[in-house]
C-alpha cells in the first residue's frame, strides 16, 4: 500500500489514515471535525473542551478491502467495526452533551458486549498517545483552540471493571506488566486475567 493519507468521510467528521511504513509499521487513523465544536465539560475542565481521536491498527488490517468499490459485503464488518467506533466515539460527546478526556471509558452497551465476533474486547479507554512527540499530544490552532489528542484502547470486561473499581492508574500498571501497546490486537491476553492467575 502507498504511504499516502486516505480518509473515510462522514459528514463534518473525517477519519484519515496513514499507511504502514518502515518507521511505523501500523495503520494510524485520526479524526478531524470532532474539535469543530466544544464538548460540554464539567466546571474546571474547560481547557479540555476540544479533542480529536486516534486509533492504531495492525499493519495486516485489511484496509484495502474497505477502499474497494463496492467493498465486499462478506468481509466488510470484520474489518470496518473499529472505524465505525472511531466515528461513533468522535460524535458521542456532541450527541449526548458530555465530554471525553484522558482515562474516560465507554462500554459497548450495559452490560458491555464484544465489539465483533472475532474478539471479546468490549469497551474503549481514552489515553494520550505515547508514540508521538509530546508537542503533538495537543494542537494549538490559530483561533485559540487547544485540541487534545487521545488514542482509543480496547478493553476486556475485567479490565473495564478494574478501571471503574480501582482507577486508571491500576489499569495502566496492569498494562505495563504485559507491555501492552497502543495497537488494537483483537485476541491479545487480558492484563487483568494474567495477574489473577498469579503470573505476576
Amino acid at each position: 500500500m502507498s504511504g499516502s493519507d486516505d480518509e473515510f468521510s462522514a459528514g463534518a467528521l473525517d477519519v484519515h489514515l496513514i499507511a504502514p511504513r518502515p518507521e511505523r509499521n501500523v495503520w494510524t487513523l485520526f479524526t478531524t471535525g470532532m474539535s469543530d465544536l466544544p464538548m460540554a465539560t464539567e466546571p474546571g475542565f474547560e481547557p479540555f473542551r476540544f479533542a480529536e481521536l486516534m486509533l492504531v491498527l495492525p499493519a495486516e488490517w485489511r484496509v484495502d478491502l474497505l477502499r474497494a468499490t463496492p467493498p465486499p459485503a462478506a468481509e466488510l464488518e470484520r474489518w470496518y467495526w473499529p472505524i465505525r467506533w472511531l466515528k461513533t466515539m468522535a460524535r458521542f460527546p456532541h450527541d449526548h452533551q458530555t465530554w471525553f478526556g484522558s482515562g474516560h471509558t465507554l462500554p459497548n452497551g450495559d452490560p458491555a458486549q464484544p465489539f465483533a465476533g472475532e474478539t471479546k474486547l468490549c469497551a474503549w479507554l481514552l489515553l494520550p498517545p505515547v508514540r508521538v512527540p509530546a508537542e503533538a499530544q495537543t494542537i494549538s490552532l490559530a483561533d485559540g483552540r487547544c485540541v487534545h489528542v487521545y488514542v482509543l484502547h480496547a478493553l476486556y470486561e475485567d479490565e473495564l471493571r478494574m478501571k471503574l473499581d480501582q482507577g486508571t492508574r491500576a489499569l495502566l500498571d496492569a498494562f505495563s506488566r504485559i507491555d501492552l501497546a497502543e495497537t488494537l490486537i483483537v485476541d491479545r491476553p487480558s492484563s487483568v486475567r494474567k495477574k489473577r492467575f498469579g503470573i505476576f
